[in-house]
């Protein structure tokens, strides 16, 4: 039996001879979508995201301001409020950067929400763009006015302090920053451009790439770098920085575009099938899966830990909006309307979007249900226990087995969950079977399946025992 991880969640049949793995298909009545604004002129592309219990984004008060949602408590809150223009925020844990504007120049605004504070933390007469925070730091890149040459900068929140960390002006475009490491592109002349890397630790910069071909869009996830390069086509590039060791992800003719990564999966747009789809490659086993797996196209994928979400066009213009849970191997849709759903962004069990209604662009949070509450009955089933033996299933062919009184303490629980395994044709109630003298008694079972207490009750975190008799 496989160790628990957080990373994948196994569930497990128990027959006669062998372990059988398979998902739990989840329905839509399991996804509340919820449209967490409601207005008539909004026309800027709000691109909203997520951090934990936070929705931030991009919306219009007649200009664009940024504005804030709590999920538990379902409060909404304009973050700027004034004339000007509020574009391009970012979020992690306390604190909202974006990019405000004084008499037409940019610069950098950070937000604490527990305070309700604003800072002004740029005041010089060039533009600063293109913010993205991390803990206590803040990235961005600043371009003198009438230039094209720029710097990237960094500010720690707890100092005040900001450094620049780049080496000499190059056009520097797009940096991210996760942990202590930013990545960035440079582009020194039209077709070429280039990867870098700097360590906050360490104070060093390091030039990824060095080509005369055209390496973009980079995005950064714990110890590994994606962007994508070139070899005569777009294709898809890891880089560990541990082990400066650098990968080619994709070898096709197919454009390869637009990576995001998170943790040990990357994911990306690919016309490999003619029509675009959405693939994702699992660093730790080294595999490629076309996820979106339609004849439509499918774009702007981004993802957490177990799941990615992207938008695909169904009708002309009109999008809707796709998951795919990675260990699972489930697709969902999401939405299904005449609207135009766009730039979906998955965190846990909360997926936020914008759809486009008649002149406004509103957004909507969707959630998974979470699993349901255990009663009292069910409470000890999720305790952890170890040196149990797994259950005897099934009884002898060919004969009649005359099945004993089933005592108070053997009593199953009922979960109110199904089994459904569609290629099989299998529907079957899950029953709680408690623990009894180190194994399950999981004599009485007839045609339902039992969840063995002591492992993870199913959808939680954990890894799921289920079984069922077999002749």
């Amino acid at each position: 039996m496989k160790s628990q991880t957080t990373i994948k969640k196994y569930i497990y049949i128990v027959v006669p001879i062998i372990l059988i793995f398979f998902s739990i298909h989840v329905f839509a009545d399991d996804f509340i979508t919820t449209q967490i604004t409601s207005n008539s002129n909004n026309s800027y592309t709000p691109k909203p995201i997520i951090d934990h219990d936070n929705i931030v984004w991009q919306g219009t008060d007649g200009d664009s301001e940024i504005y804030l949602h709590q999920i538990s408590s379902q409060k909404t809150t304009q973050i700027s409020n004034n004339t000007t223009f509020d574009l391009n925020p970012d979020i992690f844990g306390d604190y909202i950067v974006w990019q405000g504007y004084f008499n037409g120049d940019s610069e950098i605004m950070l937000y604490q929400i527990s305070t309700g504070t604003t800072t002004r933390i740029t005041n010089i007469y060039q533009a600063d763009s293109d913010p993205k925070i991390y803990n206590n730091y803040i990235v961005w890149r600043r371009t003198p006015y009438g230039t094209r040459s720029s710097q990237i900068y960094l500010y720690n929140i707890d100092t005040n302090q900001t450094i620049t960390i780049s080496n000499t002006p190059l056009r520097y475009l797009q940096p991210q920053i996760d942990g202590n490491h930013i990545v960035w592109y440079s582009r020194p002349t039209a077709n070429e451009a280039e990867i870098f890397h700097y360590d906050i630790t360490n104070r060093s910069l390091t030039q990824i790439t060095n080509n005369l071909t055209s390496d973009t869009q980079p995005r950064i996830s714990g110890d590994y770098i994606t962007w994508n390069g070139n070899d005569g086509d777009d294709e898809i590039f890891l880089h560990q920085i541990s082990t400066n060791i650098t990968t080619q992800i994709t070898h096709n003719s197919a454009s390869d575009l637009y990576p995001d990564i998170y943790e040990n999966n990357i994911v990306w747009r690919s016309n490999l099938d003619g029509n675009t789809d959405i693939y994702q490659y699992d660093i730790t086993t080294q595999t490629t899966t076309n996820v979106s797996q339609n004849s439509t196209n499918n774009v702007n994928p981004r993802l957490d830990a177990n799941s990615v979400v992207w938008q695909s066009y169904q009708l002309g213009f009109q999008n809707d909006v796709y998951h795919y849970d990675f260990n699972t191997q489930i697709i969902t849709r999401i939405t299904d309307n005449p609207e135009t759903d766009e730039y979906p962004f998955v965190y846990e069990n909360h997926i936020v979007w914008y759809t486009s209604i008649n002149s406004s662009r509103e957004i909507f949070l969707g959630e998974f249900a979470l699993p349901p509450e255990i009663s009292s009955n069910q409470a000890d089933f999720a305790l952890p226990q170890t040196g149990l033996t797994l259950p005897q299933t099934g009884f002898s062919p060919n004969h009649i087995t005359n099945l004993p009184h089933q005592s108070i303490q053997k009593t199953y629980a009922n979960t109110t969950m199904q089994l459904s395994i569609p290629s099989l044709g299998i529907q079957l109630p899950i029953l709680g079977v408690p623990q009894s003298n180190n194994t399950w008694d999981v004599t009485w079972l007839g045609a339902n399946a039992g969840f063995l207490a002591g492992t993870a009750f199913p959808t939680t975190p954990g890894n799921t025992v289920l079984t069922a008799h077999v002749w």
